[in-house]
């Protein structure tokens, strides 16, 4: 069973996810396969959510492709569940890292001497 001082979005997840008698992990419950459209997230879970410390997060928040926190309160931020999953698609991937000037010339002069067009 949940926590009575478990965060109120932890503990409707936590209730949804949890099978008979016994609570899921946070991991399991904040993972972005679960389906937890419209929900609102704190840092802790919105981290948990990504998989990434707090610390991480909170320098993440400052990306282009992060949506900004919602207000509630002068120090109550929460994020929104359907805007996070957004901004993991605008996210930018890793890309095959282009080769130096000098060894592409280096394996063109080598491909012509020896005939070998690996």
């Amino acid at each position: 069973m949940t926590s009575k001082h478990a965060p109120l979005a932890a503990r409707a997840l936590t209730a949804a996810h949890e099978p008979a008698g016994r609570a899921a992990p946070l991991s399991a419950a904040f993972s972005p396969a679960s389906n937890f459209s419209g929900a609102l997230l704190s840092e802790d879970e919105a981290a948990a959510w990504f998989g990434v410390s707090k610390r991480t997060f909170l320098s993440l928040r400052d990306a282009p492709y992060m949506p900004t926190p919602i207000v509630l309160g002068p120090r109550l931020l929460r994020w929104s569940a359907d805007e996070l999953r957004a901004a993991v698609a605008r996210m930018p991937r890793l890309t095959e890292r282009a080769q130096p000037e000098s060894l592409l010339r280096a394996r063109i002069e080598r491909a012509k001497a020896t005939g070998d067009l690996r």
